[in-house]
């Protein structure tokens, strides 16, 4: 499943969206060196980019240079969803909140600090977390781990971490963007 994203950052970056696919148990377990055993719905996730304007097409250089995990597009994904590649992958589940505010709150994890997903700082310091706020419609936070020091464990409390939100993002599914586009909303004309 694709969800598209508001792309509120479109000026300075390639990002268009996220998508997330079912992993089986031995992808899973591979990943997450054992950690994660799929006992709730997991996927593998990425982040969707485009690679078309001089300055995208040198964020991929760079990205490939630094030996990021890009995946392309196949031409079905390309014509379906316009995206050219998948990148800054992540472990999507549901989980409790990491946020001290949030008490626990179950919300739909994404976790790019597992170290085979081949993360760049400051992602290998980032979980974000959404939640749906309509039919096919998500708000996240994104949260980044403030002590940089501590080798990251899911067997650690996430309170040592001393993660602090950073920015909210909205996801949205193909009816939504459908409806979005419909009506001309963004960020450069309200």
């Amino acid at each position: 499943m694709t969800l598209l994203a508001w792309r509120a950052t479109r000026s300075f970056s390639p990002w268009t969206g996220k998508r997330f696919d079912p992993v089986d148990r031995a992808r899973l377990a591979e990943l997450t060196d054992g950690h994660e055993a799929g006992d709730v719905p997991t996927f593998l996730c990425a982040n969707t980019v485009v690679f078309r304007t001089p300055r995208e097409r040198m964020t991929r250089a760079l990205m490939a240079a630094a030996d990021l995990w890009i995946e392309d597009a196949s031409p079905a994904e390309r014509d379906a969803c316009g995206y050219d590649a998948k990148t800054f992958f992540f472990i999507g589940k549901p989980a409790a909140s990491i946020a001290p505010d949030n008490h626990g709150k179950r919300v739909f994890q994404l976790n790019y600090r597992w170290k085979k997903l081949r993360n760049p700082p400051p992602d290998c310091l980032c979980i974000d977390e959404i939640v749906q706020i309509a039919s096919g419609l998500y708000l996240g936070q994104v949260f980044y781990a403030n002590d940089v020091i501590t080798p990251w464990s899911p067997a650690i409390d996430p309170a040592v971490y001393r993660y602090r939100l950073y920015e909210y993002f909205v996801v949205m599914d193909s009816e939504w963007q459908a409806e979005r586009l419909r009506i001309g909303f963004d960020l450069d004309n309200v």
